[in-house]
């Protein structure tokens, strides 16, 4: 409820700035008309008259109001600026909550820097022109009031800028897309490099590194060329049609004025009301490729925020989760579903309170999928996925959370202390909590060998810690806040044989205390513990059945008796070195 009253409350903030920005420009396009009006003044009153103190008073009544519209564009430019910063305000958590709800199918991050490219054009001197496009037909009645001739003559010029406006769109619409697509391939080619930089210098792969990235980097700017090669041709054409019109009134008013048709003083004015007329639709046409960028932006923006409250609005508060886990007929596929995209396929399981599961499989399998599917870190291509009796996707995310604790098979943790880490960034967490969370992994002691101890920064710019260590630490963010169901993803592949040791005690205890457990393992020594044990096969969740495998056979004879000692190993081939 909180969230949508946020929701509300900044939209209605969002809309009021746009009413003052669309009030100020009312009276900044009024203030417009000074200069015109001065100048028909001092030809019609000034110059017969020959009167200075007409003058003095013309322009000291002219400087004010140019005073009051600057003003006004400053004031127009700020209020733009807030808006922009309102718009971050309320679309950003909105996305933020549809990643960690996983509601948005597409890239995440994409749609987030969809947001910064509205959040720009809105605080951008673009922005604020659209409010003066609607004025253009109040300049050109006026042109109208001037002269019928020179009325059309403005009419005329309009539609040819804005037929320029529409083949400028047509032509660099498409060269647009495509660099806009090269650009964000670079940029993740960029981001693989810098997420991964000790292994790029670890390898020495810093230059193979550079090299892809300048290769799609220069496609971009190939494509971004073409498109604003597009666009500066044709704002050449807009300066060459408003210019020409521009000097067309002034030779078509000078010619009203021999034949007596209209007054001297009009041609100048309507010259400036002209030009006036038709710099909205030239500033579109200069800020065509930023229009275009942020209105598929916002477009994309707000389809994931519309999709983010439809669900909200049809999920209700279920009861606490006993932990019953329950997944039926469930498949994953990458991008279009087909055999060779399918990582997950047609999989189902059950997973009681205090039940522990192993799942163990060879390399690529499935293993990881399905341990992020059970968690709810990604939603199935097919299938259903629910924690007692309801699908995962009816629980609120957040509420949903507190009742899985889930240890990925990359754990990170992220810039923070330990103490945050654990209580999953939870600001209203208490210490208790989270020390006892720590108990439990086991990780409590460690903690204490650190500088700051449970207030030690670790993450990008903190401590580094070993590989166990992080591990601990990851379980105990697990652990916290007493999960009905734990998905741990290879929770002990950096830990040695007393980490190990530990690691089973902590996973005994907590399936006594009625967790429900799947452990995605390469460890013979968690198997011991599993009340099922399954095999991942090519996405194909199976029961595992060990079968005898063929040995050499080991011959004694014994008083001229021959005897057949050899056995057979039943473990799986995955998991013969790790009992070896």
């Amino acid at each position: 409820m909180s969230a949508r009253l946020e929701g509300s409350s900044g939209r209605s903030g969002f809309s009021n700035a746009g009413v003052w920005i669309a009030v100020f420009t009312v009276f900044s396009n009024l203030l417009v008309l000074v200069m015109p009006v001065y100048m028909t003044q001092v030809y019609d009153r000034v110059l017969p008259s020959n009167s200075i103190e007409t003058l003095i008073y013309l322009s000291l009544i002219a400087v004010i109001a140019l005073a009051v519209f600057g003003g006004i564009e400053s004031v127009r430019q700020k209020l733009a600026q807030k808006l922009s910063a309102r718009y971050e305000l309320t679309t950003m958590p909105v996305l933020l909550r549809a990643a960690s709800a996983g509601r948005e199918g597409a890239d995440v991050s994409a749609t987030v820097q969809k947001a910064s490219v509205v959040k720009r054009f809105v605080g951008s001197n673009a922005f604020v022109s659209l409010f003066d496009l609607p004025f253009a037909p109040l300049f050109l009645a006026i042109m109208f009031m001037t002269h019928y001739v020179l009325g059309w003559l403005t009419v005329g010029g309009m539609v040819a800028l804005s037929l320029v406006t529409w083949l400028n769109q047509w032509a660099s619409n498409r060269p647009m897309e495509q660099s806009g697509q090269a650009q964000a391939r670079a940029a993740r080619f960029a981001a693989d490099a810098l997420g991964r930089i000790e292994d790029v210098r670890a390898m020495g792969m810093g230059e193979a590194m550079v090299n892809r990235w300048r290769g799609a980097a220069q496609i971009a700017a190939v494509l971004s060329d073409q498109a604003g090669h597009v666009n500066a041709s044709y704002y050449g054409l807009v300066r060459f049609v408003r210019q020409t019109l521009q000097m067309l009134v002034l030779g078509v008013g000078a010619y009203l004025v021999i034949t007596g048709k209209m007054s001297a003083s009009l041609i100048f004015a309507a010259s400036l009301v002209s030009s006036r007329a038709l710099l909205p639709v030239e500033q579109m046409i200069g800020a065509s490729r930023q229009i275009s960028e942020a209105y598929r932006a916002h477009r994309d923006v707000s389809a994931t925020i519309a999709a983010s409250r439809t669900i909200e609005q049809r999920q209700l508060e279920l009861p606490v989760p006993k932990g019953l886990l329950e997944v039926r007929k469930v498949t994953y596929a990458v991008g279009s579903s087909t055999n060779e995209s399918m990582l997950l396929r047609n999989v189902n399981l059950t997973v009681r309170p205090g039940e522990i599961v192993a799942i163990i499989g060879a390399s690529g399998s499935g293993k990881s999928t399905l341990a992020r599917v059970l968690a709810g870190a990604v939603a199935p291509t097919a299938g259903d996925v629910k924690l007692d009796g309801f699908r995962l996707e009816q629980w609120p995310p957040a509420f949903r959370g507190r009742y899985i604790g889930y240890v990925g098979q990359d754990t990170i943790l992220m810039e923070g202390t330990v103490a945050e880490n654990i209580a999953r960034f939870d600001p209203k967490a208490g210490d208790i909590g989270i020390i006892d969370a720590a108990k439990a992994s086991q990780a409590h002691d460690f903690i204490g060998t650190l500088a700051e101890g449970y207030n030690t920064r670790v993450g990008a710019n903190g401590v580094r810690l070993s590989g166990g260590q992080i591990q601990r630490l990851a379980l105990a963010r697990a652990l916290y806040g007493n999960p009905a169901i734990l998905i741990l993803d290879e929770p002990n592949s950096h830990l040695d044989s007393s980490g190990e040791e530990t690691m089973l005690k902590v996973l005994q205890a907590e399936a006594a205390k009625g967790r429900a457990i799947v452990v995605v393992t390469h460890r013979a020594n968690t198997l011991q513990l599993a009340s099922q044990v399954l095999v991942m096969d090519r996405g194909r969740l199976q029961p595992y059945a060990p079968k005898p495998v063929p040995v050499e056979p080991v011959v004694l004879r014994t008083n001229g008796t021959t005897v057949n000692v050899s056995q057979p190993s039943h473990a799986p081939s995955e998991l013969r070195g790790a009992q070896s």
